[in-house]
């Protein structure tokens, strides 16, 4: 066979679909992303401005060369015509610009990634992803992503480490359990309200950010509170934590991840008593109507807000459609700095995230818990604005 031959051959053959890290661009919703495209590009207001081709990013590089979206952008623009060295040292110019402080460095991290592989180099491919888990540590997809990059690199102990950390976060994926040949998980005990009560206290933690009260717990991993969105303002970033009973100076909790469509949010305080349980997220599935639910929480009373109360009712179903999102509607009772407590069966599991109140007595509604896994797992979800503060559970 000639050389002629053979490459025309090689040309034919099917190449490779690498995911694109700039096509699913919801990120550019970002309010600080958003805010530094109106200063970086003052004079290109309109939307379509930065489409790849009609953005002079190169000068505008030259004129703002210390913005990270601009060299974010340029690594975008170079990647798109498969031009994977130059693209990486753009997105390099990106992280170190940005230093962890926005989705810039997220996404960069995300097409480093991309464009390691795609040059076939396969150690630098590990390290983007590994500083991508870093930066989503709550993401089990990204784990996932890793494990199997790290297995395809032979290093079999670093991937199993990897897929354990996506199963603790997700334990809702039985392939992976049958991988890691991890047992189903014995049930807990029905436990009488005040046993019940007694275990989750330590857990249940109260936060406020700025007037706003509200409810969180500890879940996922230690250090990690699981609370609402809609209990902070878009620019918070830090909130006070307050651990059950304590007497003490607030913590201080830093504002890891929102959803404004789900509702929920995750906040790291790395200084929680390290005797808190983390409290097990299960999903709802297989519950009846008429099974006992509880929620737990610090409810307002005027401008006192009450210590750790628990409220006793039924699962009413666990699939209300409201405007397209799937609920718990539950018959408790839930007020002002309720929301963003859990709701919990009998075992003490939490089933969901309560978030929202009917103008009817006794009507709740609450997040399933089994949405926060596959909220972490989405990039575009990471920095999604979120609506003004509310202290009360939404109406």
């Amino acid at each position: 066979m000639s050389l002629v031959l053979a490459l025309l051959l090689l040309q034919d053959l099917p190449r490779p679909v690498l995911p694109d890290p700039f096509a699913a661009d919801a990120h550019r919703n970002d309010i600080t992303y958003r805010s530094e495209m109106k200063r970086v590009l003052p004079l290109l207001d309109q939307e379509e401005t930065r489409a790849a081709g009609d953005l002079e990013v190169r000068d505008l590089v030259e004129k703002f060369p210390g913005s990270p979206l601009l060299h974010y952008e340029r690594g975008c623009y170079f990647a798109r015509d498969r031009k994977w060295e130059r693209a990486v040292r753009e997105w390099e110019e990106a992280v170190f610009a940005d230093d962890g402080r926005t989705v810039v460095s997220v996404r960069s991290f995300e097409g480093l990634a991309v464009a390691e592989t795609a040059r076939g180099r396969a150690d630098a491919a590990i390290r983007s992803l590994e500083r991508l888990a870093a930066a989503i540590p709550l993401s089990y997809r990204i784990h996932n992503r890793l494990a199997e990059a790290l297995a395809g690199a032979g290093r079999m102990e670093k991937a199993r480490r990897a897929w354990e950390r996506s199963f603790a976060l997700n334990p809702g994926q039985p392939d992976l359990q049958k991988r890691l040949g991890f047992p189903a998980p014995p049930k807990r005990p029905v436990e009488e309200l005040p046993a019940l009560l007694k275990r989750l206290d330590p857990s249940i933690v109260r936060l406020q950010a700025g007037k706003s009260r509200f409810t969180g717990f500890i879940a996922l991993s230690k250090g990690w509170i699981v609370t609402c969105a809609h209990g902070m303002e878009d620019e918070t970033s830090e909130v006070d934590v307050r651990c059950a009973g304590a007497k003490e100076a607030a913590l201080k909790g830093r504002v890891h991840f929102r959803d404004a469509k789900r509702d929920l949010a995750v906040i790291h305080c790395p200084d929680l008593p390290a005797e808190a349980p983390v409290l097990p997220l299960v999903s709802a599935e297989g519950m009846q109507p008429g099974e006992k639910v509880y929620t737990l929480g610090h409810p307002g009373l005027g401008e006192q807000l009450l210590d750790l109360t628990p409220s006793e009712g039924f699962l009413a179903t666990a699939h209300r459609d409201l405007e397209g999102m799937v609920f718990l509607q539950s018959s408790i009772n839930v007020n002002p700095g309720n929301s963003g407590g859990p709701l919990v069966n009998r075992l003490g599991e939490v089933i969901g995230v309560v978030v929202l109140k009917s103008y009817l007595d006794g009507v709740a509604f609450a997040v399933p818990a089994s949405e926060l896994a596959d909220a972490l797992g989405q990039l575009s979800a990471l920095h999604a604005p979120i609506p003004s503060s509310a202290e009360a559970p939404k109406k």
